[in-house]
């Protein structure tokens, strides 16, 4: 079992020992279409969650099912990328 398998599992076993309502913000860039769970949308660049609904679902959907992506998380983001330059970039475009 994997340590994010691990973070799932307690964070299930924290979610039934814990019934009680959240005023867990997060910010709406963080939102994913891949992470299902119930949001509160407050209008003012943030959105409301249950914190261990969010990251179970955001661990599992983004990190663990690697079926659909073609990421491998355990390298770099930059060493998967072209080493080629697209012509007429210039200063950071």
């Amino acid at each position: 079992m994997s340590y994010l398998d691990k973070i799932v599992t307690e964070l299930a076993k924290q979610e039934q020992q814990n019934k009680t309502i959240f005023n867990y913000v997060i910010p709406d860039l963080w939102d994913s279409a891949d992470v299902k769970v119930d949001k509160i949308d407050v209008k003012d660049g943030n959105l409301i969650v249950n914190p261990y609904q969010f990251f179970q679902s955001l661990i599992k959907d983004e990190f663990l099912n690697k079926t659909k992506k073609k990421a491998d998380f355990s390298k770099p983001y930059y060493l998967g990328q072209p080493k080629n330059k697209i012509k007429g970039l210039r200063n950071g475009d």
